[in-house]
C-alpha cells in the first residue's frame, strides 16, 4: 500500500513540475506579442491588437503563478503540512488563468496553440490532485 501510494507522488509531483514549467514559459513565451509596439508584425496577433491589456494582465499573473507553483512542488518534494490545499489553490488560479487565455483565443483568434496546451496542463494536473 505504502509503494503505491508514493508512486501516486511521484506523479503528483512529476505533472506539478511539468504544469509549473508550462505556465512559466507560457507567460514569457507571450512577452514578445504582448507589450511589443509592434503588434502588427504578425498577421496571427491582428485581432487581438484591441485585447493586449487582457493578454498582459493574464501573461504577467501565469508568470507568476509559474513561480509560486515553484514553491509549491518544492513544498510537495520535502511534504510540508498544509502542502495540499495551498497546491490546490495554485492549480485553480493557473487553470482560470490559462481558460482566460485559450476561450479569449478561441473568440479572437479562431486558434489557442499553445494557450490550450497550457489550460489542459492545469486543469489535468488539478484533476489529478482532487482525485488524489
Amino acid at each position: 500500500m505504502k509503494g503505491s501510494t508514493n508512486r501516486l507522488w511521484i506523479i503528483a509531483i512529476i505533472l506539478m513540475g511539468m504544469t509549473v514549467a508550462m505556465n512559466i514559459l507560457g507567460g514569457a513565451g507571450t512577452y514578445c506579442a504582448e507589450f511589443s509596439n509592434n503588434i502588427g508584425y504578425r498577421m496571427a496577433f491582428k485581432a487581438l491588437k484591441d485585447f493586449r491589456w487582457l493578454y498582459q494582465i493574464v501573461m504577467v499573473t501565469t508568470i507568476i503563478t509559474g513561480i509560486v507553483g515553484v514553491k509549491a512542488m518544492v513544498d510537495l518534494i520535502q511534504g510540508k503540512p498544509k502542502v495540499y490545499r495551498f497546491t490546490i489553490i495554485v492549480l485553480i488560479i493557473g487553470t482560470l488563468l490559462g481558460g482566460t487565455q485559450f476561450f479569449a483565443s478561441m473568440i479572437l483568434n479562431g486558434k489557442a496553440t499553445p494557450a490550450n496546451v497550457k489550460f489542459f496542463t492545469n486543469l489535468v494536473t488539478l484533476v489529478y490532485f482532487i482525485i488524489l
